[in-house]
C-alpha cells in the first residue's frame, strides 16, 4: 500500500547532547513545518538525553521524538531501552521512511557527524510524512516487550509499592478502572486514620495504592495521611521500599546524615475482617512546609519513599492482585543534588531531574499496550 501521507502537525520531543549549527536547524525547520516541539533543558549525556526523549514518548507528553549525538548509536540504544520506545538511527531518508512504514519507529535518531542540514530535512520529512503499513501490526507487536518488572525502569528494585492520593476514593477508583482496562480490588480500612484503600498489582511484587477518605468512619483526630484533605484531585504523592532490615536501613541513613524518622506500627482491616499489621517510616525532617504525606515525604515532597516491613504479615501482591505493568517511576525536584543524596542515604534508587514543581511520575502499560501516566504537580 502507499505509505506516504500528509501528516498534521504533531507534538515533537528533540534532545542532544551537543549543541551544532545542524541540531539548531532541526528544531528551527521543525517547527517552521508547525510542529510543536519541546527541547529538553541542560543538555546532559547521551545516556539521560536518549532516556529521557524515550520517556516522553512512551508516557505520552509527546507524539514523535528526534535524539542527536555525535554518532546516533549512543541516544537510539538509551531511548530504546524504554518500554514502548521504538528508536531507529537513520542516515537517510529512505531508511527513515522504511523505519516508519515497517517498524512503526517512534524515536528518531540522527548522527551529527555525518547529518547535513538539508539531509536531515530530508529524513524528518520522510519520517514525519510515512504512515505504517496495516500489515506490520503483527510484526511490531512481536518485539514489544511484557509489563517491565519492579526495578528495570531506572527506580529502585525494593519498591513495594505507589501512593495514588484521593479526595474522592470512589471516583478515582472508577477512573483508573477505566483508563487502566482493570478493575482495582478493595484493599480495607485503616481505622483511626479515616481512610481506605483499593489496590493493584504492578508486578515484581509491587502494587498500587489508591487511598481516599473512607465515608464510614468518624473523622479523624488529626488530618488524614498523605495530604488527603487538602487535595483537589487525584495525584502520586509518595512511594514504598521494603528493605530487608529496615531498622539497619534507619540506622545508616542517620549515620550518612538524612533521619527516616522511627518506625511505627501500622494497620489495615479487610472487608473479610482480617487485621493486616505493619510497620513503617514517620519522616523526622520537614523543611519547614506542612509535609505532603504523613508517612516520610516532609522534604523531598513525596520523592523519598518511607520504609515499609511487613514482618509476619502476608504480603498484599500474595492475594493474586489484577495488574497492570509498570513501566517507570521518575522524579523531579528543585533541589536536585538534596533529594539524590537523600535517597543514596537510604541506599534506593529514583532517577530524578530538575524542576520547579516537585513531584512523581508513574507510566503504566495496560495488557493492550496502550500506557497510562499517574502524577503529581
Amino acid at each position: 500500500m502507499e505509505s506516504s501521507v500528509e501528516r498534521p502537525a504533531v507534538s515533537i520531543v528533540f534532545g542532544t547532547d551537543d549543541t551544532t549549527p545542524v541540531s539548531d536547524h532541526v528544531v528551527a525547520w521543525l517547527r517552521e513545518q508547525g510542529h510543536s516541539v519541546t527541547v529538553l533543558a541542560n543538555p546532559a549525556d547521551w545516556p539521560e538525553v536518549g532516556r529521557r526523549v524515550g520517556e516522553a514518548v512512551a508516557s505520552g507528553a509527546a507524539d514523535v521524538g528526534v535524539v542527536c549525538c555525535w554518532t546516533g548509536t549512543g541516544v537510539s540504544i538509551a531511548a530504546n531501552k524504554v518500554p514502548g520506545v521504538r528508536a531507529a538511527l537513520c542516515t537517510d531518508a529512505e531508511t527513515a521512511r522504511g523505519a516508519r512504514r515497517w517498524n512503526d519507529a517512534n524515536v528518531l535518531a540522527l548522527g551529527l557527524r555525518l547529518t547535513s542540514a538539508p539531509l536531515a530535512e530530508e529524513m524528518l520529512s520522510a519520517f514525519l510524512g510515512t504512515a505504517v503499513d496495516d500489515g506490520e501490526g503483527a510484526m511490531i507487536t512481536r518485539v514489544e516487550p511484557g509489563p517491565a518488572p519492579a526495578g528495570r525502569a531506572g527506580f529502585d528494585p525494593a519498591l513495594d509499592h505507589l501512593v495514588y492520593a484521593a479526595p474522592d476514593l470512589d471516583a478515582a477508583v472508577q477512573d483508573l478502572a477505566e483508563r487502566c482496562g482493570v478493575q482495582p480490588v478493595e484493599g480495607g480500612r485503616h481505622v483511626g486514620l479515616g481512610t481506605r484503600n483499593h489496590l493493584l498489582g504492578l508486578g515484581g511484587g509491587a502494587y498500587l495504592e489508591i487511598i481516599g477518605p473512607d465515608p464510614e468512619q468518624p473523622e479523624p483526630a488529626g488530618p488524614r495521611p498523605f495530604g488527603i484533605d487538602s487535595l483537589t484531585g487525584p495525584a502520586l504523592v509518595t512511594w514504598a521500599v521494603r528493605p530487608a532490615d529496615l531498622d539497619a536501613v534507619v540506622a545508616r541513613a542517620r549515620a550518612r546524615g538524612h533521619d527516616p524518622g522511627d518506625a511505627r506500627p501500622m494497620s489495615r482491616r479487610t472487608p473479610a475482617g482480617d487485621v493486616l499489621r505493619w510497620r513503617l517510616t514517620a519522616s523526622a525532617l520537614d523543611d519547614g512546609r506542612e509535609p505532603v504525606s504523613g508517612v516520610g515525604s516532609g522534604f523531598g515532597d513525596g520523592l523519598l519513599p518511607f520504609l515499609i516491613d511487613w514482618g509476619t504479615t502476608v504480603h498484599p501482591t500474595a492475594s493474586g492482585l489484577p495488574e497492570i505493568g509498570l513501566v517507570s517511576l521518575t522524579g523531579r525536584h528543585p533541589d536536585v543534588a538534596g533529594v539524590r543524596r537523600a535517597l543514596a542515604a537510604l541506599d534506593v534508587r529514583l532517577d530524578v531531574e530538575g524542576g520547579e514543581r516537585p513531584g512523581l511520575t508513574a507510566v503504566l502499560r495496560r495488557a493492550d499496550g496502550v500506557l497510562v501516566t499517574l502524577a503529581r504537580g
